[in-house]
């Protein structure tokens, strides 16, 4: 089963402290474990699993502004914090 992830580790790197010398090994599984454990409880599991359909396969803008205004911003604060 593919593993969607709705940050990603480029954008990870531009965005926080996280810098290019930080190894993808620590990276994916700190954002999998940020989207499972810590944002799915907050959004709710209908909502998470909305927002993971529609960053596979495109959606409405609504969720993308959702997505790129409240989720990126915590999951990079929740992966920094984890690593």
């Amino acid at each position: 089963m593919k593993k969607v992830l709705l940050l990603s580790e480029q954008r990870l790197k531009e965005d926080s402290l996280v810098n290019n010398n930080v190894d993808s090994m620590y990276i994916f599984p700190a954002i999998q474990t940020a989207q499972e454990i810590g944002l799915q409880p907050i959004l709710g599991t209908k909502l998470y699993n909305k927002l993971l359909a529609v960053v596979e396969n495109g959606g409405e803008d609504k969720y993308f502004f959702l997505i790129d205004n409240y989720v990126i911003p915590y999951l990079e604060m929740k992966v920094m914090a984890d690593i």
